[in-house]
């Protein structure tokens, strides 16, 4: 836990210190993002590799669609919620 901490914490500062040079975030945007694509892949070739989730397939798909829905409907609601009693101009807060 301590080395994730701490590897954002020099991040930070590497990037606080690098903060004018824009062609260089240009390229670790384009990094990031190949990056990402790894980690989505070697994730896959691990959820595909184990038995256990291949063979619950079926049922976890269901539990994990109804949670993302839920969740998202959720996210919506309240983000409609807090911009409406928030941003809306013309109304008066209590």
């Amino acid at each position: 836990m301590f080395w994730i901490l701490g590897t954002t914490v020099i991040g930070m500062c590497i990037g606080y210190l690098l903060r004018n040079r824009r062609n260089l975030f240009s390229h670790i945007r384009r990094l990031i993002l190949w990056i990402i694509y790894l980690l989505l892949f070697a994730m896959g070739l691990s959820v595909g590799s184990n038995d256990l989730v291949m063979d619950n397939l079926g049922g976890l798909g269901v539990r994990a669609i109804v949670i993302s829905l839920v969740g998202t409907v959720g996210s919506v609601f309240l983000s409609w919620l807090l911009y409406r009693y928030l941003f809306v101009p013309g109304k008066k807060r209590d």
